[in-house]
């Protein structure tokens, strides 16, 4: 069976990788399920494995920002290092990353945002090229949703940051007990619909660690958030 996983695609199995991996020192601190922590890890390994085989920029950065930190002599890390190099070499001239040719602009800088954050901290060369293309299109960053992802990615100056961190505040819905949540309407790069609580969970690494908002943010997501769907 799937047990562990919370539904089919990469993203869920990425999902339970991760979760699985975390695991690991509770599994030998308090004794717990190991074999179904392995199991889980296992089956998440094998779709993942499965969906990388000639992988796009949504499947690699998807899977990567899953797997990599995993060590470079595991199965994981060589495919961390196999992902990052898709992802790098992917980047257009103009320092976007598109999911598909003639995608809305939105779609492309969010894709940005989030290949950059799955390549990580250190690679400066990608995020100053996309650093760049948020430059020219700060005009365009209006959507909470996106400006959570533009500060995420930390591809924006001091000044845009600043801006892009009071639409998110300002976007923040309060709820009856003082908790706040991000409630966007706006699409993922699938088309899909933003749950509240990714947009909630983006939000709290827009914000940084001393602003006020950040600790309601936190609250709000504990609210919402359910093992079941991560």
């Amino acid at each position: 069976g799937d047990v562990g996983l919370r539904g089919d695609s990469l993203a869920d199995a990425a999902y339970a990788w991760a979760v699985a991996g975390m695991a690991g020192p509770l599994v030998e601190e308090h004794a717990l399920a190991g074999d179904l922590v392995r199991g889980v890890s296992l089956r998440a390994w094998q779709r993942i494995s499965k969906a990388t085989r000639a992988p796009g920029i949504v499947e690699s950065t998807t899977a990567l920002a899953a797997i990599r930190l995993a060590p470079g002599d595991t199965l994981a890390g060589r495919l961390a290092i196999r992902l990052a190099e898709n992802l790098k070499s992917s980047q257009a001239a103009d320092g976007l990353w598109a999911v598909a040719p003639g995608a809305p602009l939105d779609q492309a800088l969010e894709q940005t945002a989030r290949a950059v954050w799955a390549l990580g901290p250190d690679n400066k060369a990608n995020r100053l090229r996309a650093t760049g293309a948020f430059e020219r299109q700060r005009e365009r960053l209006t959507s909470p949703y996106l400006a959570a992802w533009a500060l995420t990615a930390q591809v924006v100056d001091p000044p845009t940051a600043e801006k892009l961190r009071g639409t998110v505040r300002d976007a923040l819905h309060t709820g009856a007990d003082g908790a706040k949540t991000l409630r966007v309407d706006a699409a993922r790069s699938d088309g899909t619909r933003v749950p509240e609580v990714e947009a909630t969970a983006l939000a709290i690494r827009a914000l940084p660690e001393d602003d006020p908002a950040r600790a309601d943010v936190a609250a709000g997501l504990h609210g919402l958030y359910q093992p079941g769907a991560g």
